[in-house]
């Protein structure tokens, strides 16, 4: 999760002075819109935990309660993407975990999250845009599928998303991982989605 702050009013007061937040659920583009943010100077882009940006609200709310408390009702912006879509990009993250990282990765906890990484790169969309189940009102829903090709702004900074970033293709290219695995909208993949992610579909708006 990233919190976007005011780069001239927090050096006036001498301490972080957020706009908004960013929910960063993986697989979604939130790298590339996160590095579009970034070409603005007035403001800066802060990970809130600084050992992973796919935090979710809930675990910043239990962590870092008087952070959220001061600042929690400010905007929150979630970019998602259709289950079925992104479920490939998921399952193609892996070979790049285990050729990076090896798949001791997806076993060690991550003791700072209180999860591991494969619990992680699996998570609902959902639990970044809710709290024990129910939707932040503060929350800004952007759909991938809604801004591909596009420009669009947040809170007045423009998101250039005319141009993808760096595909898992070139992710294997640049790793020397050989063979591009590629993943079919069966009907039994599909099945599967539904069943993992049933509250992705129904509180999302994404049709079966």
């Amino acid at each position: 999760m990233y919190g976007i702050i005011d780069v001239e009013k927090s050096n006036q007061a001498k301490e972080p002075i957020y706009l908004f937040f960013i929910a960063h659920p993986p697989k979604c583009a939130g790298t590339k819109l996160i590095t579009e943010l970034r070409k603005h100077k007035q403001i800066r882009v802060r990970t809130i935990v600084y050992e992973s940006t796919h935090t979710t609200p809930e675990y910043i709310i239990k962590t870092q309660p008087a952070l959220w408390k001061r600042w929690g009702h400010l905007p929150l912006y979630c970019m998602t993407r259709h289950p079925y879509e992104r479920f490939p990009s998921q399952m193609g993250f892996i070979p790049i975990v285990l050729a990076k990282w090896g798949p001791q990765a997806f076993l060690r906890e991550d003791l700072s999250l209180g999860t591991s990484l494969a619990q992680g790169l699996f998570e609902c969309q959902w639990n970044y845009m809710s709290f024990r189940g129910k939707r932040f009102k503060n929350l800004v829903h952007i759909k991938l599928e809604d801004v591909t090709g596009t420009i669009f702004e947040i809170e007045g900074l423009k998101v250039d998303m005319r141009e993808k970033g760096l595909t898992q293709k070139e992710a294997y290219e640049a790793i020397d991982i050989t063979g591009y695995p590629q993943y079919t909208k069966s009907t039994h993949s599909k099945e599967f989605v539904q069943e993992a992610y049933p509250n992705d579909f129904e509180n999302l708006g994404y049709h079966k």
